[in-house]
């Protein structure tokens, strides 16, 4: 009797589920993330989700990936946050708990885990204070920062982009994301679709951009981006 009574015992199967799924590694860390992420892709932009998979691998997997999801504690989570904290990029800590809660959110959907430790901690982590910069404004003092960028002895991709910079008045983003399919070198123009808004955007091209993208195209004109990444 009592050997039939530990076999069907709930605690006692749940307790072997929790093992076996630990060997596994089932229900690590690292498996739900990936779970989520596979979820996440087709929901964000290319880029949003580039910057998801930095956050993990980078800070949240050398830390948390190991461990089974049901094993994770507050204080695994507010150690691992507060590391990135250390290093003076609150910016990365906030995305962080954020991924954190998402992933221990998808979990619970699943019938993992119960609880989300994440808002126990969150009074404890430091605030993201934003630094507002001033703009430049003063004649002399954007001309030293033409000097330096004109100065500057980067690769021509580099050199390119800061050079055609000061020229349009567009997101730091939507100038590195640009595509030689959206060059109008006939009417001088850049057309592009803006990210945040998804309206219909006409950039004009100065003379001074054209002879640098006219140079620049020799090199990355073969491709899709005129400024891309080398490691890619």
């Amino acid at each position: 009797r009592e050997q039939q009574w530990s076999v069907s015992d709930p605690g006692a199967v749940k307790r072997q589920e929790e093992a076996e799924d630990e060997v596994q590694g089932k229900h690590s860390f690292l498996s739900i993330a990936n779970a989520w992420l596979e979820i996440v892709a087709a929901k964000v932009k290319p880029q949003t989700f580039k910057q998801y998979k930095m956050v993990m691998d980078n800070h949240l997997m050398p830390a948390l990936g190991d461990m089974h999801i049901k094993q994770i504690k507050p204080a695994d989570l507010l150690q691992t946050i507060r590391r990135i904290e250390a290093r003076n990029i609150f910016g990365t800590s906030k995305k962080a708990a954020q991924l954190c809660s998402s992933v221990l959110q998808y979990a619970i959907a699943m019938g993992i885990i119960e609880i989300d430790p994440i808002p126990s901690i969150r009074i404890l982590l430091k605030p993201h204070r934003v630094v507002h910069r001033a703009a430049c404004i003063e004649p002399e003092e954007f001309g030293k920062i033409l000097h330096t960028i004109q100065s500057f002895c980067g690769t021509l991709i580099v050199q390119s982009a800061l050079r055609i910079m000061p020229y349009i008045f567009v997101r730091t983003t939507e100038l590195t994301n640009a595509r030689w399919a959206d060059i109008d070198f006939n009417a001088c123009e850049w057309r592009y679709t803006v990210s945040k808004t998804n309206t219909a955007h006409i950039v004009p091209l100065a003379p001074q951009v054209m002879a640098i993208l006219k140079i620049l195209h020799v090199s990355t004109g073969q491709g899709t981006l005129l400024f891309p990444n080398l490691n890619d």
